[in-house]
């Protein structure tokens, strides 16, 4: 794991499964969802989460804007252990373009991509309002939403994510 994530992830990770015990133990689902760092804690944090939660809960993680966090090791384990988890990626931001694979690290999980328009300013393409939610609106119009008989509610499309 990328030390400087794995160092705060660290500084919240007894408050979080303090709260995930406490809390969780009543749920039947968990939704995890971070943006940019909270996206790279969020990641860090999953293998915790899944570990503190009874059995019959499986956390759905989606991230926006996410960095790598890992190497091929983190990874593996990673998808092997955790069902649901979506990246959703605005092709112009560079965030989720850090740390470099060249060093090793990979993402997680399956990437969606969205297109929010190009824009020379990195802070415009990276931020919620600007860089993320108009693509998810044109995703959304592009793949509506459908009832199917064993998942239940939800963009049919989401299935054919791009595996990391």
């Amino acid at each position: 794991m990328h030390q400087g994530f794995q160092f705060v992830y660290y500084a919240i990770r007894k408050n979080l499964i303090n709260l995930v015990t406490t809390i969780g133990k009543d749920c039947t689902a968990v939704l995890i969802t971070g943006h940019s760092l909270g996206g790279a804690l969020a990641t860090l944090a999953m293998p915790d989460i899944l570990n503190v939660l009874p059995g019959n809960v499986s956390p759905t993680l989606y991230n926006l804007a996410s960095p790598r966090v890992g190497h091929g090791d983190f990874e593996n384990y990673f998808d092997s252990h955790i069902n649901v988890c979506y990246r959703v990626v605005n092709t112009w931001d560079v965030v989720p373009h850090v740390p470099p694979a060249l060093a090793g690290y990979v993402h997680v999980g399956n990437q969606v991509n969205i297109d929010s328009g190009f824009s020379l300013d990195l802070v415009h393409n990276h931020v919620l309002s600007t860089g993320y939610a108009p693509g998810l609106v044109k995703w959304n119009q592009e793949h509506p939403v459908t009832q199917t008989a064993a998942l239940g509610s939800f963009a049919v499309a989401s299935l054919v994510g791009v595996s990391a």
